[in-house]
């Protein structure tokens, strides 16, 4: 009976996995070049993100399915969401889903890498609304010029870093996602 369920649950979760996986909506972060099998997607949900400091727990944000925010002011905010991709795959493209309705602020999008022996952080893309006037509307923002675009496991840690300069819901990430290609 226990084998049943477990053969049953895992069918299902197979199911529910291949149904998402293969689902379309109308505001995809479109990514040109995927007809290419050596081309794979790693997407980042607003939900996933972590404020950078626990004092950031105190100063109120949302971070749902849809949207992440500072429902408050402190400086500078960030948070972050950890980046698993393969060893020696080979980085081509960082492209988020933003808004800007502030006037005096920015939102930015960096993918870094941190040497976990020496502790030092190198900036690999960064996407941003810090060139455009606000518009209030969904913007895709995309960087292709990535610097140390293979992975090393063995000596880096990844990490996305979501930075905005005032706060309020006017600076919103909707999500993100890492084109990259493995190696032959």
């Amino acid at each position: 009976m226990k084998k049943c369920f477990l053969i049953t649950g895992f069918f299902l979760m197979l199911f529910l996995f291949s149904y998402a996986f293969n689902l379309k909506t109308e505001n995809q972060i479109e990514i040109e070049g995927l007809d290419s099998t050596s081309l794979k997607v790693i997407s980042f949900p607003p939900c996933a993100l972590k404020p950078e400091r626990y004092t950031d727990y105190g100063l109120g944000f949302v971070a749902d399915a849809r949207e992440f925010y500072w429902e408050e002011y402190n400086g500078i905010m960030r948070a972050y969401v950890a980046v698993y991709l393969p060893s020696g795959a080979v980085v081509r493209k960082l492209a988020a889903s933003l808004t800007d309705v502030s006037s005096t602020g920015d939102i930015t999008v960096y993918l870094e890498r941190q040497n976990m022996k020496t502790g030092q952080v190198d900036e690999m893309a960064q996407v941003g609304t810090s060139i455009l006037p606000p518009s209030g509307a969904r913007i895709v923002r995309k960087d292709s010029t990535i610097d140390h675009a293979q992975i090393k496991n063995h000596v880096y840690s990844y990490h996305l870093v979501v930075e905005t300069w005032e706060t309020d819901p006017f600076l919103i990430f909707h999500g993100a996602k890492i084109v990259y290609e493995l190696s032959a």
